[in-house]
């Protein structure tokens, strides 16, 4: 299992954004922050998910969803290696 994180800068209100995340993913969270670029603050949105290493690539086409959709030069994304433990 992996941990994906993608960080944006909040382009909207969060039902887009939800909106954008369901279409690849129906588990995620959804984190406010403020991120820093080139010297800036800007309000950030980082969204969760945790799954299997083989859903990279669908990461990947939601990280550019909201690069286009949030018309952005970039979206930042992690991956990192993750125990779950469900209780």
């Amino acid at each position: 299992m992996r941990t994906y994180r993608i960080y944006a800068e909040r382009f909207g209100v969060r039902s887009e954004i939800t909106s954008v995340v369901r279409r690849y993913f129906s588990a995620f969270t959804v984190y406010s922050g403020q991120g820093f670029w080139k010297g800036g603050a800007e309000d950030t949105d980082i969204i969760e998910i945790i799954d299997t290493e083989d859903q990279l690539q669908y990461v990947v086409h939601l990280a550019g969803d909201l690069k286009e959709l949030g018309k952005q030069s970039e979206v930042l994304v992690t991956s990192s290696p993750v125990t779950v433990v469900k209780v």
